[in-house]
């Protein structure tokens, strides 16, 4: 129980980015960017009642 109230409120970010070129606040900065988009997109789509809309790379 001890262990776990210690981690509480962590998380861990796994990426493939090359920690030498870029330090962890601009990870973090990323994955908050990342969110915003979505977020923006969710209120677009309800706005206008859209149907689903699939993105794919």
């Amino acid at each position: 129980m001890e262990k776990e109230q210690r981690l509480h409120g962590i998380t861990c970010f796994i990426s493939n980015v090359d920690t030498q070129s870029y330090s962890a606040e601009e990870i973090i900065q990323w994955y908050r960017d990342k969110n915003k988009v979505e977020e923006a997109f969710h209120e677009i789509k309800s706005h206008l009642d859209l149907r689903p809309i699939f993105l794919t790379r």
